[in-house]
């Protein structure tokens, strides 16, 4: 059911424009069925903040529509700090959601009593594999870092 072009203008005049420019009886119209055409709203109609990010669909934002000083590429996706269990110069430590393509960053926070150094560190699926120089025992404590492309 459309509303005449008569009611629209009787509405609009009865009760004026709504913010925006909008007016009554072209929402009206809108809540029967009839779409607003493309430009219809344009960025002028909104407000600085009326999208919010719950607004944007998920895998949506693309670098594209970064600002233009944001064009890294890589992203973090995972940053904790560990310590270690010991036992070995072999460590495995879960990371959830980690990839055999994210490059890992791994520094000694705090050097338990025999110090270690890091001799490697591989990143796989759900873990990272670090190599120390000798076993770091339970007590240095590691930043670490995992860096994924953006591609």
């Amino acid at each position: 059911m459309a509303i005449s072009a008569e009611i629209k203008y009787r509405l609009n005049r009865l009760f004026g424009n709504t913010p925006y420019d909008v007016q009554l009886g072209d929402l009206l119209d809108g809540a029967f069925g009839a779409v607003l055409a493309a430009g219809t709203i344009i960025s002028a109609n909104l407000a600085s903040d009326a999208v919010t990010t719950v607004k944007i669909l998920n895998a949506n934002v693309t670098k594209a529509k970064l600002a233009a000083g944001v064009s890294g590429s890589h992203m973090v996706v995972s940053a904790a700090s560990h310590t270690t269990v010991g036992g070995g110069v072999s460590e495995d430590i879960t990371i959830a959601g980690a990839l055999n393509t994210d490059i890992p960053i791994v520094t000694i926070k705090t050097a338990g009593a025999s110090p270690v150094v890091v001799r490697a560190v591989v990143a796989a699926a759900g873990k990272v594999t670090l190599t120390f120089s000798a076993d770091p025992s339970n007590d240095h404590v590691l930043s670490i870092v995992l860096l994924r492309a953006t591609s």
